[in-house]
């Protein structure tokens, strides 16, 4: 599959989920609970991979913040969000779009091609968020991964093939870009959260009552030994990942446990979503 089919068919993933943003009501009131709890003196927010807003409550994070930044590769689903508003809470929301917050779109076609070098690969975070960066702005005391680094590494899996040489390589990086992209744009002393999902239905049985968070971790750990959870977003690979490069390690920490529930998206799917929490230090020189 080419990038512009895999960008074509997540904006018509947005357009089809429209009917259902009653099912995401639960996971809607947890994720913005998760963002409120962490930042209790509001500020200016940035959700990057926003899509139709049905991941958060917009009027709260309106009441709760001076600025309520979203980003995304579908400006159409950006404008129906923001559309939902009064005018009031509209001023305070700023949207940016069409952009790509992988920053690999237009070089993946190149992976799947192997018309990239190892030194190229280890070069990409740096290299691509600059140009991300470089599209919005910065020192912002809440940043939210919104369950969007799934679709970054599915679309990576599709347009490689899941059989690439390369692939694991590949994701790896993706990774590694978006950890540090999260990380650059929050201002010192601010809060970068990680929320994605996990496991599905399909692979993992998702019962009405999961584990308390205190128990989270371990059914995850155990989940991720039965490979019932998309490996590369295994929550220990992630916190590895933070500890292991150099710019994130000293940019961030994790703080506090795991949070998980479950997330109801439409009528047939169900997935499990955990988010982590990344404190960031003072004094981090973001340019490398």
């Amino acid at each position: 599959m080419s990038v512009r089919q895999e960008i074509k068919q997540q904006k018509n993933a947005n357009k089809a989920s429209l009917k259902y943003f009653h099912y995401f009501e639960d996971h809607r009131r947890r994720q913005t609970d998760f963002i409120l709890a962490n930042n209790p003196h509001g500020g200016r927010i940035c959700i990057l991979g926003a899509g139709n807003c049905f991941d958060v409550d917009l009027t709260r994070l309106c009441e709760a913040f001076t600025e309520v930044h979203l980003v995304d590769i579908d400006r159409d689903a950006l404008d129906g969000a923001k559309k939902r508003l009064n005018v009031s809470q509209a001023k305070k929301v700023f949207l940016h779009a069409a952009v790509d917050i992988s920053g690999a779109n237009k070089i993946l076609e190149d992976w799947r091609d192997i018309k990239v070098t190892p030194e190229a690969l280890l070069e990409f975070p740096a290299l691509a968020n600059r140009e991300i960066t470089a599209r919005l702005p910065a020192d912002f005391d809440c940043v939210v991964s919104s369950c969007v680094i799934s679709q970054i590494l599915f679309t990576c899996t599709r347009v490689l093939g899941e059989q690439h040489p390369l692939l694991q390589a590949c994701l790896i990086t993706l990774l590694v870009t978006h950890l540090r992209l999260l990380t650059a744009l929050t201002k010192p002393s601010g809060r970068a959260l990680w929320i994605t999902d996990v496991t599905s239905q399909e692979l993992a049985p998702l019962q009405r009552q999961i584990p308390s968070d205190e128990d989270g971790a371990a059914w995850l750990h155990a989940l991720a030994a039965s490979n019932r959870i998309f490996t590369f977003l295994d929550p220990e690979l992630i916190a590895d990942l933070a500890q292991q490069d150099p710019h994130i390690a000293s940019a961030a920490a994790i703080a506090g446990p795991l949070k998980i529930w479950l997330w109801q998206n439409g009528p047939q799917r169900k997935f499990l979503v955990y988010a982590l929490i990344f404190a960031r230090r003072n004094g981090h020189d973001d340019s490398a």
